[in-house]
């Protein structure tokens, strides 16, 4: 009787600690999956910290938002506008949706940038998903993490250019394509063209290039059935009509626009009428401080990586060889183009991410290969510690010696960052068990210094914004109704800020309007190009007279605010005038 009260005791004492380790365990996943959401929320806030509360900078930032703000206002929806004069630089897609979100929040800044931060988290989220069905949720997250690092990412999020949607479009093209493939589904190969599709209206052929990526991994990799099953005849066609029915009507109302477009797309890329030309090595220095810190910690061919694992991946058609292809064949192609913007390798950052996570996977779960030396893993742990500890300490020194307002916000998320990648540090080798947490606490500590310097953004910029003198303007002139005249300026969101604005293009411009002044007419001018007008232009240049000197700081040099002395009406002078060799202000893209 004795024995079998014992047994039932001991059966008792299994049954509990069996019952407390699922206890356990039961915690730990409801813990790791709050974590999860926690980083997920974490990863996203960047895109819409502080959205809406610094005005617009730069030439396309404010064009963007003022054609735009045309549209809601009443404006064509066909045919884009700017200042009056048709805008089609770009296909309609971009503002058809922030002409809708100011219809529907008002002519302000958040409702300008609302699409591309959509499209910014969006972009997160879909990589976060992808990355969990290639290598769990961990990997998933890694990788939203390390994209919501990137500084190029960040900027381009929150600004109202087509770069932020493009990329959205561009990324779900190959996430589309690699299901589709992986999966057989019918649904990914419509979700791929539909993507290519707006990506058509959102950029233009640009947006086929994704799909050249996809032709190439799997051509590659001799996955022939694979190919045909994305319909690639097809889906070209299908996803073209979208964009060039847009096209016919616009061409219908203005036949020139042809020939715009094709310098545009064309005539760009062979080196024609460029007007953002660079040398080859441009993306250089811009992919490895833009992509930072996926950077700092790729596989490198012939260093890490051997070639012979990278051709026997590219034969297999394996997960990481795509977006490898998506990281170095688009990098390579815009290198060789001639016209160059930073914004054009955007679409780089989503895959580069996904691999860093692939990568980092190995180093949480503490794999050195130490008997194979050509898999060395890239260093992490070091080269974050490092870069965090200069990122605080040179905005600590800015904020510190401009004694700037916000600073007693800013600098103690400085120090958290850098208590941060000194646990980081200490962690990693005397509590590998702790590596993932302490991650985890590095990035929420990064993410606190990002806000903290959008906010120094505001602080250093909003003074000196054109919206502060547009509103300075109006009240030392006491009313509103003054023609702005921008002669030699590139930054047009003064026509977001104003209703009444006019670049004029020339001399001859100017001196039309001079002739005919508006009853308040004011000239927004570059000091260096207005002093050029004085040799052919000297009336012109002396009907003038500075009346403020508007203090740009951060942004550059001062802009002159001129009015106009008197009429130039003498017409025998203006005929003088417009005998001489014109001289061209320069020309807003």
């Amino acid at each position: 009787m004795i024995d079998s009260a014992s047994k039932t005791m001991r059966n008792q004492a299994v049954v509990d600690t069996k019952n407390g380790a699922d206890y356990r365990a039961a915690g730990t996943r409801r813990y790791q999956s709050w974590l999860m959401v926690c980083l997920v929320l974490t990863s996203i806030l960047p895109m819409w910290f502080s959205l809406g509360d610094h005005p617009f900078f730069g030439r396309s930032d404010g064009r963007y938002a003022a054609v735009s703000r045309g549209m809601a206002d009443g404006g064509s929806l066909l045919v884009p506008h700017l200042m009056g004069e048709p805008h089609l630089t770009k296909p309609p897609l971009t503002y058809w949706l922030q002409a809708g979100a100011m219809h529907l929040l008002g002519d302000n800044e958040f409702a300008a940038r609302l699409p591309s931060a959509i499209a910014s988290s969006l972009t997160l989220l879909m990589l976060g998903w992808v990355g969990m069905r290639i290598g769990g949720a961990r990997v998933g997250v890694s990788a939203m993490a390390t994209l919501a690092m990137m500084p190029l990412f960040i900027v381009i999020s929150r600004t109202t250019t087509t770069d932020a949607l493009l990329s959205f479009f561009w990324f779900a093209t190959l996430v589309s394509g690699f299901i589709a493939v992986r999966s057989r589904s019918a649904w990914a190969v419509i979700a791929l063209w539909g993507a290519v599709a707006l990506g058509l209206l959102t950029k233009g052929p640009v947006a086929w290039i994704p799909v050249v990526l996809l032709i190439i991994w799997l051509s590659l990799g001799r996955c022939w059935d694979d190919l045909r099953r994305l319909r690639p005849g097809y889906g070209l066609i299908l996803s073209a009509l979208p964009l060039l029915a847009w096209a016919a009507a616009v061409w219908w109302h203005y036949p020139e626009a042809a020939s715009r477009w094709y310098r545009e797309t064309i005539g760009r890329m062979g080196g024609a009428g460029v007007k953002h030309a660079q040398p080859i090595w441009y993306f250089i220095p811009v992919f490895i401080a833009g992509l930072f810190p996926a950077t700092a910690m790729m596989s490198l061919p012939g260093i890490n990586l051997p070639w012979r694992t990278i051709r026997q991946r590219l034969r297999q058609a394996s997960d990481d060889s795509l977006w490898a292809i998506a990281v170095v064949v688009p990098f390579v192609v815009f290198s060789i183009i001639s016209g160059k913007l930073a914004t054009y390798i955007l679409p780089l950052c989503a895959p580069l991410a996904l691999l860093n996570a692939l990568m980092l996977e190995r180093w949480l779960n503490g794999g050195t290969d130490k008997d194979q030396p050509a898999h060395k893993l890239p260093e992490v742990v070091n080269t974050l510690f490092v870069c965090s500890v200069l990122i605080a300490a040179a905005l600590t020194g800015i904020m510190v010696y401009y004694r700037i307002e916000v600073m007693y916000r800013v600098v103690p998320l400085a120090m958290l960052l850098t208590i941060a990648a000194f646990g980081l540090k200490w962690v990693w080798k005397r509590r590998p068990q702790l590596r993932g947490p302490a991650m985890a606490a590095f990035f929420v500590c990064y993410t606190a210094m990002i806000c903290g310097a959008l906010e120094l953004e505001d602080s250093l910029l909003a003074p000196s914004s054109n919206r502060q003198m547009v509103e300075f303007i109006h009240e030392e002139l006491g009313h509103d109704k003054v023609q702005l005249v921008m002669f030699g300026i590139g930054d047009q969101s003064l026509a977001f800020y104003s209703d009444d604005v006019v670049d004029a293009e020339s001399p001859e411009h100017l001196l039309d309007m001079a002739n005919n002044p508006p009853t308040d007419f004011l000239v927004v001018a570059d000091p260096d190009d207005w002093a050029r007008l004085q040799p052919d232009y000297e009336e012109l240049f002396n009907a003038f007279e500075v009346w403020r000197e508007w203090d740009r700081h951060w942004l550059g040099k001062p802009w002159w605010l001129m009015r106009l002395r008197e009429p130039v009406a003498d017409q025998d002078r203006l005929a003088s005038m417009a005998s001489h060799t014109p001289v061209t202000a320069p020309a807003t893209p």
